[in-house]
C-alpha cells in the first residue's frame, strides 16, 4: 500500500521566519484548541519532516523546531570562529545562564541542578556515586528503562547491593495498586526507590508523588526518571516530592541532542561521588557532578530557545494535544480482531503520547518491518520480557493524515 503524497509530507521549508514565532501565542484559537488544525498546521511548518516516510517513532529524541535548530547553527558558527576567546572568557556566564532558565523552567533552585547529557548519564552518577553498603537495598520497577537496570545491576555486583522489582501492572484497576506494587518491598534495608515517572516502554505515567509520600517517613531516597514526562507532561519538579530527579531535553523539549540534567536537593549532594572527578567545586556544590572535559556549549546555550519555543505553545495545551494524537489512533484501532493495545490510552490520569500495540501472529520486530517496508511507516519494536509489541510516537510534528494512514494500515494487518 502506497501512501499519498500528503500523507507522507517531505521535506518543508518553513513557511514562517523564525523571527515570527511569537505568532503562535497570538493565535486565536477556536473554541477547542487541542482540535484546532489551523494552529497545529502553523506549529507543523515549524518542524522539518523527512522524506519517503512518516516518522512515528519521536520517543527516541525530538527534532529540533526550526527556531531553536537556527539558533543552535547560529551559535556553533560564532564559537568556531571565537574560538578559545568565547570558552575561556564567555564559557562560564553562558553555563550558568543556561542554569537559571532552565531552573526557572523546572520550578527548582539553580544550586539543586547539574547540567548533563542525558538522562542516562545524570542516573549513573546518582546509581554508581552513592555510598551503598553491603546488603542495602534498592527498588526498582519491572518496566524501568535498560541502561538504568544494568546500571543497578552493575552497582550490585560491585557492591553487594540487592535489587528487588515492583512488579507494574501494564492497565492498572488504581493508583494504590501501583503504590503497593513498590511499598511492599520496603524493609530496614531500603536506601533508595527508582521510580520511572514515564515508561518509555508504553507511556504510562507512574504516580510518583503518591509513592514518594509513602516513602517519606523511612528515610529513603527517592528518585525518579523523567526521561519522557520533563516538557510532555504539566507540572514542576516539586511536584513530584522526590530526592532526585534526572531528565532529558533532546525529547520534548525539542532542544539540541546531547542535553540532560539532574536536580538534587542539595543536603544530598554530599552523598554521592561525581562520575568524573572534580575537585574544582566542593563536594556540597551540584556543578562537580558536570564535569565531561570540552563539551558542545552552543546546545546548552541554544535550550533557551527550545524553552522559549515550549512556552510559545504552552505547557498545558502541548501536553493534551500530544495525548490527543494518541488518542486519535488507538480509540480506531482498540476492536480491530487479534490486536492488544498495551497502554492505559483511556484513563488520561495515566497515558500521554506514547502508545504500545501488538497484533496476533506477529513478532514487534516483524510487525515494525511491515509497517515500515510495505506502508512506509516507521516505528520502534519493544522486544522486553513485560511488553512486547510496536511503540508509536507521535509528536507536534505529526498530522492526523499521518495517524490516519497508521489507522489505515492497522486494519489492512488485522485483516478488518
Amino acid at each position: 500500500m502506497a501512501l499519498s503524497g500528503t500523507a507522507l509530507g517531505g521535506s518543508i521549508t518553513p513557511s514562517m521566519p523564525a523571527t515570527a514565532l511569537s505568532d503562535l501565542s497570538l493565535y486565536p484559537h477556536g473554541p477547542d484548541p487541542v482540535k484546532d488544525e489551523t494552529y497545529w498546521e502553523l506549529v507543523r511548518n515549524y518542524f522539518p519532516r523527512p522524506e519517503g516516510y512518516i516518522n512515528l517513532e519521536n520517543g527516541y529524541f525530538s527534532h529540533q523546531p526550526v527556531s531553536t535548530l537556527q539558533k543552535h547553527q547560529e551559535l556553533e558558527q560564532d564559537i568556531n570562529k571565537r574560538n578559545s576567546y568565547f570558552m575561556r572568557r564567555e564559557h562560564y556566564t553562558a553555563v550558568e545562564n543556561a542554569r537559571h532558565a532552565l531552573s526557572g523552567f523546572l520550578g527548582v533552585g539553580p544550586e539543586e541542578l547539574a547540567l548533563t547529557r542525558n538522562t542516562t548519564e545524570s542516573l549513573n552518577i546518582v546509581i554508581g556515586g552513592y555510598r551503598w553498603k553491603k546488603g542495602d537495598e534498592v527498588i526498582i520497577g519491572n518496566q524501568d528503562y535498560g541502561s538504568m537496570v544494568q546500571a543497578f545491576q552493575q552497582a550490585s555486583a560491585r557492591y553487594g547491593i540487592k535489587i528487588k522489582t515492583a512488579q507494574v501492572p501494564l492497565h492498572p484497576k488504581s493508583d494504590a495498586e501501583v503504590i503497593e506494587a513498590y511499598t511492599r518491598h520496603l524493609g530496614k534495608k531500603t536506601r533508595m526507590v527508582h521510580l520511572t515517572h514515564v515508561i518509555n516502554l508504553t507511556g504510562q505515567v507512574i504516580p510518583v508523588s503518591a509513592i514518594a509520600d509513602a516513602c517519606r517517613t523511612r528515610n529513603v531516597l527517592v528518585v525518579v526518571d523523567a526521561a519522557h514526562s520533563v516538557a510532555q507532561l504539566e507540572f514542576k519538579l516539586p511536584d513530584l516530592k522526590a530526592d532526585i530527579v534526572a531528565g532529558s531535553l533532546h525529547k520534548w523539549m525539542c532542544a539540541p541532542l546531547g542535553l540532560g540534567f539532574l536536580q538534587m536537593k542539595q543536603a544530598h549532594i554530599p552523598k554521592f561521588w561525581p562520575l568524573m572527578a572534580d575537585l574544582d567545586h566542593p563536594e556540597t556544590n551540584i556543578r562537580h557532578f558536570e564535569h565531561q572535559g570540552t563539551k558542545p556549549i552552543h546546545s546548552l546555550i541554544a535550550l533557551g530557545e527550545a524553552i522559549r519555543f515550549h512556552h510559545q505553545i504552552g505547557g498545558t495545551l502541548k501536553q493534551n494535544r500530544l495525548r490527543y494524537l494518541m488518542q486519535y489512533w488507538t480509540t480506531r484501532v482498540e476492536k480491530f480482531p487479534g490486536l492488544s493495545l498495551l497502554n492505559p490510552h483511556t484513563d488520561n490520569a495515566r497515558n500521554c503520547a506514547i502508545a504500545n500495540v501488538r497484533v496476533d501472529g506477529y513478532a514487534p520486530s516483524d510487525l515494525a518491518e511491515k509497517l515500515m517496508n510495505e506502508f512506509q511507516i516507521f516505528t520502534v519494536a519493544i522486544e522486553h520480557r513485560v511488553v512486547n509489541g510496536v511503540r508509536i510516537t507521535p509528536h507536534l510534528s505529526t498530522s492526523l493524515q499521518d495517524l490516519d494512514a497508521l489507522v489505515s494500515a492497522l486494519k489492512g494487518i488485522c485483516g478488518g
